[in-house]
């Protein structure tokens, strides 16, 4: 440590010491979390300064906890847009399946289908649409 930090430090107030001892667990923090961007985006330095202050100190500031609740949301993350990915992709089947076995004006059907949550569903319903003799069968599954 420098003289002149050493010198700043001692002339501080104890509230500033403090500040700059949560600055400093901070900047420690940062450079060590595997996405500091997310810290960035997510929190002020105002605000964790305030969030340690409010707690009494900083040792919730895990860089280890940090690296795995980021990685445990980027996994879920994945796993939601793979979900959503996959009924967009029925939901498109069911469409052109539609429009090719019943023509252009069964597609006001797809409001329904897009209301599926269910990729069984939808999958049971693109499955029904190569099987079914008329539109109004396909509308009556929707109706259930």
């Amino acid at each position: 440590m420098t003289k002149r930090l050493l010198q700043l430090l001692i002339n501080m107030t104890q509230q500033e010491q403090s500040e700059v001892e949560i600055f400093a667990a901070f900047v420690i923090v940062r450079r060590n979390i595997q996405t500091p961007l997310v810290l960035n985006d997510d929190i002020s330095s105002q605000e964790l300064m305030q969030l340690v202050v409010n707690s009494g100190g900083y040792i919730w500031l895990d860089v280890e906890s940090w690296n795995e609740g980021i990685k445990e949301g980027l996994k879920d993350g994945k796993k939601e847009g793979i979900k959503e990915g996959k009924k967009a992709g029925i939901q498109e089947a069911i469409s052109l399946g539609l429009e090719l076995k019943f023509g252009i004006e069964s597609l006001s059907l797809m409001d329904k289908v897009n209301k599926i949550g269910s990729i069984r569903k939808l999958e049971m319903l693109k499955e029904a649409i190569k099987k079914v003799n008329n539109v109004d069968e396909i509308s009556k599954l929707l109706s259930k």
